[in-house]
């Protein structure tokens, strides 16, 4: 994007562990953000959103500038009960219910909180919110876009597939001398899990 736009990158009091992004554009603390968005100085804010604890300054943030959103994953439930009931925050956590499901926040919460079931987590995504602060949001899936789609079907969506890129053929380490690395014998039977490319990703 940068080719396209003069961009400022804002974070939460740390560095991006890729010194590229610091060499290349200013990284500053997104409090910066909230005085620089007063006046208006931005075309277009994009924030990065994801199911995580670690993106709670990105959530409120949203919610009081708008922008465009590339949403990691469609479903925030996990996110929204820590943010809320995880800080003893109970009556946040209704009234995000509230706000999302209105009419069946009883029924949702026999499941969600009395039972502490998680896996009902998933049955209700809780993205209204991002939804209604959003102009627009990019997605990674078609499973995603489902769902976001679900909620609101007239939201602009676009999916752009996830930004991972393998390695050319002939770049990759020949199998037995990865099996000898890892410290496997040609008979081993090996098993790899990596990281969660999920359909809710």
């Amino acid at each position: 994007m940068a080719g396209y736009a003069s961009i400022d990158l804002y974070v939460d009091g740390y560095m991006p562990t890729s010194s590229w992004l610091y060499e290349n554009f200013k990284v500053s603390n997104y409090r910066e953000f909230i005085e620089k968005n007063k006046n208006d100085q931005y075309d277009l804010n994009v924030y990065h959103l994801g199911n995580s604890d670690n993106h709670a300054y990105i959530w409120r943030t949203l919610q009081r500038y708008p922008g465009l959103v590339v949403l990691h994953e469609p479903i925030i439930h996990h996110f929204v009960f820590s943010q809320t009931v995880g800080n003893n925050r109970v009556g946040e956590y209704l009234r995000e219910l509230d706000y999302c499901y209105n009419s069946r926040r009883r029924e949702i919460v026999k499941t969600t909180l009395e039972a502490r079931d998680e896996s009902s987590w998933y049955e209700y995504p809780m993205i209204d919110r991002i939804i209604d602060s959003s102009l627009g949001i990019i997605v990674h899936s078609d499973f995603a876009k489902g769902i976001v789609l679900g909620s609101d079907p007239h939201l602009k969506v676009r999916k752009i597939a996830s930004h991972f890129a393998p390695p050319p053929v002939n770049n990759l380490r020949k199998r037995e001398q990865v099996r000898e690395i890892l410290g496997f014998s040609s008979k081993d039977f090996v098993v790899g899990t990596f990281g969660y490319m999920t359909a809710n990703k």
